[in-house]
């Protein structure tokens, strides 16, 4: 991305904060693309898993920063008057600002977006958003611990690597992770459209 980036492109991304950090997710998941494709894939040494931990970490950091971009972007564009340092994409946050937009008429604005962030559970059965399970293994593995990968191996079938995530996902580590930057993707261009004065 960095070598075909023009000077326009450059002023644009740094002018928008959303943009700027769904593009640097997409460049940590093509790092990770090329990692695979030279046979250095995150689990064929010990030195392809430091750096595909490293690219994986970035990649969730800047993907769950853009939600959390958008969310600062809402609460100046629509002056909600809310401190910034209490603003991130979890589920009391998203909660909070529907509630303000809600005074303003505005109320469905985030509703994708809080299906996508909810926990709950019911009749003992956990029920999680998509966009939770990404905070949750962002948490982990900046927090925590390396990132749980499960490999299943197979005589028959080529060897498969997955994140452990929960609820678990049937895709693998490079599918899951670029399905999860178009659904993001997806959630803020919605959220845009669907509210003028946050275009930049």
């Amino acid at each position: 991305m960095l070598d075909t980036l023009s000077s326009e492109d450059a002023r644009n991304l740094l002018g928008d904060r959303v943009q700027f950090k769904l593009s640097a997710a997409k460049q940590h998941l093509k790092n990770l693309q090329n990692l695979d494709k030279d046979g250095k894939g995150i689990n064929s040494s010990f030195q392809s898993r430091v750096y595909s931990e490293m690219e994986i970490e970035c990649l969730l950091l800047q993907l769950v920063g853009s939600v959390d971009a958008l969310l600062f972007r809402i609460n100046d564009k629509l002056g909600l008057g809310l401190d910034e340092k209490s603003i991130y994409s979890n589920e009391n946050t998203v909660k909070t600002i529907s509630n303000k937009l809600n005074t303003l008429g505005k109320g469905k604005l985030l509703t994708e977006l809080q299906d996508a962030i909810k926990s709950e559970e019911q009749n003992g059965v956990k029920k999680r958003g998509w966009l939770w399970t990404l905070r949750d293994l962002r948490n982990r593995g900046t927090h925590r611990q390396l990132i749980n990968i499960q490999v299943s191996v197979s005589p028959s079938v080529r060897r498969a690597i997955y994140l452990m995530t929960d609820p678990p996902t049937d895709l693998e580590v490079l599918p899951y992770l670029e399905s999860s930057i178009n659904r993001t993707k997806n959630l803020i261009e919605d959220i845009i459209k669907n509210e003028p004065l946050l275009k930049i």
